[in-house]
């Protein structure tokens, strides 16, 4: 538990602040299950218990692989960060847990105008933009005027909220800022609110404060309409999820240029060809 409680000092900084709470009840599960252990002497045997226990509470799925990815962070952090060596000798490899991603409903886009009816007129540009784009809702909420780009009709998704603190950075420790195109419809909107406010303002404000939009005001938003329309949890627009894969494909293309790079492969770098341009839609 000792160790736990160090490893844990040590990534307070890393963790976003939305999921300090969840962290550490993780961190006390796995402090409740294996006392005073001694990690040098932990099988893998030991790990297969874990999971039982973590099963016997309830924990399943997505919920259980982020219990036993912690774990499996901690160990490696005593291997690599405090050279327990014993460690991988009697654990050599790690419990692969399946998970699988939930199915979505789609909605057509009668749907999508019938349910945006429902969105008070002052909320409709944040919810539009969500309609529309493949952004997460902390995304959404974290742009600001100097992130939009007119002339390219593109915004760079750079930061994000995480509860009440924006950060500068993406979800996920690896993430990378990655550019989307503005929809039409989105277009008029964007570019008056980029006229008349300063680069460090947000692109989108809760007309009730006149400060950027939390979390909570969204998921209520959300939860009346999918009440009032009787919406399915797993409902996504097709727009988002088009936009979320063109997000998707653009961030790998980078990826792809700069491996092309390193095997020494000449190419117009800066004039990719991608099929996905809008320049090349018949």
């Amino acid at each position: 538990t000792g160790l736990l409680g160090r490893f844990h000092e040590t990534k307070k900084k890393e963790i976003a602040p939305s999921y300090q709470c969840n962290y550490g009840i993780m961190i006390e599960t796995a402090k409740d299950f294996f006392k005073t252990r001694d990690v040098r002497r932990l099988k893998k045997i030991d790990v297969f218990h874990y999971k039982d226990r973590l099963e016997a509470m309830g924990k399943k799925g997505k919920t259980l692989k982020n219990y036993l990815d912690l774990f499996r962070a901690f160990m490696n952090w005593c291997l690599h960060d405090l050279e327990i060596g014993q460690i991988a000798v009697n654990i050599p490899s790690w419990l692969k847990i399946e998970t699988t991603d939930p199915g979505f409903l789609w909605l057509n886009q009668a749907d999508q105008i019938d349910i945006l009816d429902c969105i008070p007129t002052g909320d409709r540009p944040i919810i539009d933009f969500l309609c529309l784009h493949g952004c997460r809702p902390g995304e959404a909420r974290a742009i600001r005027i100097r992130d939009v780009h007119l002339e390219t009709e593109t915004i760079e998704i750079s930061s994000t909220f995480s509860g009440k603190e924006i950060r500068e950075m993406r979800k996920g420790r690896k993430a990378k800022s990655y550019t989307i195109n503005i929809h039409p419809e989105m277009i008029d909107f964007i570019a008056s609110r980029t006229s008349q406010c300063l680069p460090g303002a947000f692109l989108f404000v809760n007309p009730r404060t006149g400060q950027p939009y939390s979390q909570n005001r969204l998921t209520k938003l959300w939860a009346k309409v999918r009440e009032e329309k009787k919406i399915d949890k797993r409902t996504l627009s097709r727009d988002a999820f088009l936009e979320a894969c063109r997000a998707y494909a653009l961030e790998f293309i980078d990826i792809q240029r700069e491996e092309f790079k390193r095997m020494g492969v000449f190419g117009r770098w800066s004039e990719p060809y991608k099929t996905l341009a809008f320049d090349y839609e018949a």
